[in-house]
């Protein structure tokens, strides 16, 4: 799978370079299919049109660690078997609780990069390489802590895991988060600066379309001034739901990325479902495969 914008030496540029077109890909991150069998939701994803899947390992298992090898081969059958890629994983700290990037708790941190590295594993079993951090119960720093030291705990955390999860072909995309989801890296100048001084392929970022509306620049602005830095989109409205379900300007979103060569995935990521997964995951696809289409960056 080629990699958007491979990082240099210099890991904080956000310098654009303009490239050929690339048709971008579509997926659906799976736990919005709750109680569903994998193999029913990949058959289900690929005949709505979709390229892939995304991952939620906590819809899988409460522990990767213990989760059955094969557990795991069934997930990458199904996905084969539907000729779906796998677009990666995210919520990666949903479960188990209580592991965390920047606790002063040296041992907790040490099996938080370690857990991190285990789901980099499962990730290269079924082909994926996306590593979407948001995971905030795992990032928010507790009232009244230091914020620098938390800021550089979780670095020294997310480095340790984003160089050995790259040795097996992974990338840990850090997602700034809207303030009404978390209270640490909230906007994408702060996770660029976060993932600049980490300076390592191993260590991206995302950009997702509810939490950039929390902030004063627009979409653009922010996908533009991020550039080579993203690894991965989510794609939500203000409703958190699917796209054209709310005030987003998906048509806008997908300019900025056409502008920076961008050629990775863009995922429907919902947090509330109305009417039912099906509907949402149609809709948001016509809605999302239409626009690109218009703009020449999807077949």
């Amino acid at each position: 799978m080629p990699v958007h914008g491979e990082l240099g030496p210099h890991a904080g540029s956000t310098k654009t370079t303009h490239r050929e077109v690339i048709p971008l890909k579509l997926s659906v991150c799976h736990e919005m299919f709750e109680g569903m069998e994998i193999e029913r939701i990949c058959d289900l994803v690929a005949d709505i049109g979709y390229d892939g899947l995304e991952i939620a390992p906590f819809a899988l298992h409460d522990d990767v660690r213990e989760m059955p090898q094969a557990d795991k081969e069934r997930v990458r059958k199904a996905l084969d078997d539907s000729g779906l890629d796998c677009a990666g994983l995210h919520w990666l700290l949903t479960k188990p609780e209580g592991l965390h990037i920047g606790d002063p708790d040296d041992a907790l941190r040490r099996e938080t990069a370690d857990y991190l590295v285990t789901l980099a594993e499962f990730c290269a079993l079924l082909g994926g390489r996306d590593m979407i951090f948001g995971s905030p119960k795992s990032r928010d720093v507790p009232e009244g802590g230091d914020r620098l030291g938390y800021w550089q705990r979780a670095q020294d955390t997310v480095r340790s895991a984003g160089e050995r999860a790259h040795e097996l072909g992974a990338v840990i995309a850090m997602e700034p988060l809207a303030r009404s989801i978390s209270n640490f890296l909230n906007h994408a100048s702060e996770v660029r600066r976060f993932v600049g001084e980490i300076d390592h392929p191993g260590v991206r970022m995302m950009v997702d379309c509810y939490s950039m509306g929390d902030e004063s620049s627009p979409r653009s602005q922010i996908i533009a001034e991020s550039g080579d830095l993203i690894l991965h989109v989510h794609a939500n409205d203000t409703t958190m739901r699917e796209p054209g379900t709310g005030d987003l300007d998906f048509s806008e979103v997908v300019a900025a990325l056409k502008g920076i060569g961008y050629d990775g995935w863009v995922s429907l990521e919902v947090f509330e479902i109305d009417p039912d997964p099906e509907t949402m995951a149609r809709r948001g696809y016509e809605l999302m495969a239409e626009e690109m289409r218009r703009q020449g960056v999807r077949g």
